[in-house]
Order: structure tokens, then sequence, then C-alpha cells
């Protein structure tokens, strides 16, 4: 295996690449993206890694939701240039 333009050296049981653990994570995480699509492929991924994911694509009320309850949630994960939220 060759890191930084090194060479890690050899051994006899070397049999390939190295098969990583899934990952869990139990978090609450809140998805906010005006994308649906992109909503359920946060949800999805996040979801196989243990999260308890809320999903929402409306930015006003998403924030407002936050905003009562964001002791509910360990995570935020937000589009940051979402319509209805650019500045004038």
């Amino acid at each position: 295996m060759t890191v930084a333009g090194k060479t890690a050296p050899q051994s006899d049981t070397d049999s390939g690449p190295v098969a990583l653990a899934p990952v869990y994570i139990n978090a609450r995480v809140l998805v906010i993206d005006n994308d649906a699509a992109i909503c359920e492929i946060l949800k999805y991924v996040l979801q196989n890694a243990g999260c308890q994911v809320t999903t929402n694509t409306n930015p006003l009320k998403a924030i407002e939701a936050y905003r009562k309850h964001a002791d509910d949630f360990d995570l935020v994960l937000i589009d940051m240039l979402m319509p209805r939220m650019q500045r004038p």
C-alpha cells in the first residue's frame, strides 16, 4: 500500500483490501434541503448508519420546527443555497 509517497511493507498474510466494519451512529439528525431527492438520499444513508432522521424541504418551516424542538436533534444538515432564504 502506498500512502503519501511511501510504500508500506508487505506481509505474507496480505491478501488485498481490508473490509471495514460498518459504522453505526446513534444520532438524531435534521436534514433541510429544498430538493426532496437529496433529502431522501441523505435519509437513506444516515438511517443505514443508525441515525434517526427527520427531513424537511421547506426551509422556513424547518427552521421554525428546529427552534421549537432544538433539543430533539444532535445534528442539522442544511443546504446553504435555498429559495426563500436568500438575503436581499
